[in-house]
């Protein structure tokens, strides 16, 4: 006759099977608390990544103005050098009087209107050339002055002061964002429950 087998006794409670070892509502809560951990760093790395992208836009821009203007200068000289040829007869020959008398005022515009800017521009103060640029800014003359922009590192106190200001604006542009996107989604599972 065969010897009986002898069988595990397991304490009571314990788990008969190792497969649900470390579960339970503790394994929950802690894989939780570092699920929450690992946005809050990664939210605020995002935030730290925009406002830095933020800072050195904004940083660039006296520099930007600063081509933007030196361009837009070349373009008057070169308005002004088309209005004497038109002026002086030398261009659009073969108009009649009220043809080149409409030729003349159309560069006497493009003159005046170039001047106006370059001056608007050139008086406003530091805070308020961004705005000045945008109010007066030339397509043509800003995608030329683009092509040809070299970043430069600000070290002067103007530059500085506007990477401060980009800075403050990435971060505030971030929060506003994901602001909304968490209330919208804070007001998904309210709706299902008033439906």
């Amino acid at each position: 006759a065969s010897a009986p087998r002898a069988t595990r006794r397991t304490a009571p409670g314990a788990s008969s099977t190792r497969t649900g070892r470390g579960s339970g509502p503790a394994t929950g809560r802690r894989y939780s608390a570092r699920m929450v951990w690992f946005f809050r760093k990664l939210d605020s790395l995002v935030a730290a990544a925009v406002a830095a992208v933020g800072a050195l836009a904004c940083a660039q821009l006296p520099e930007f103005i600063q081509q933007y203007l030196q361009r837009l200068g070349g373009h008057i000289d070169e308005a002004k050098r088309a209005l004497r040829t038109v002026a002086d007869g030398v261009a659009f020959q073969g108009l009649d009087p009220a043809g080149r008398a409409a030729a003349l005022a159309a560069h006497e515009t493009r003159v005046a209107a170039l001047q106006s800017a370059r001056d608007a521009i050139a008086a406003a103060g530091p805070l308020e050339k961004p705005f000045a640029l945008v109010r007066h800014l030339d397509p043509d003359i800003a995608a030329g002055a683009w092509s040809a922009f070299k970043p430069a590192v600000p070290l002067d106190p103007l530059g500085l002061a506007y990477a401060l200001a980009g800075l403050v604006g990435g971060w505030l542009v971030y929060e506003i964002v994901t602001g909304i996107f968490a209330l919208a989604i804070r007001r998904r599972p309210a709706a299902r429950q008033s439906a």
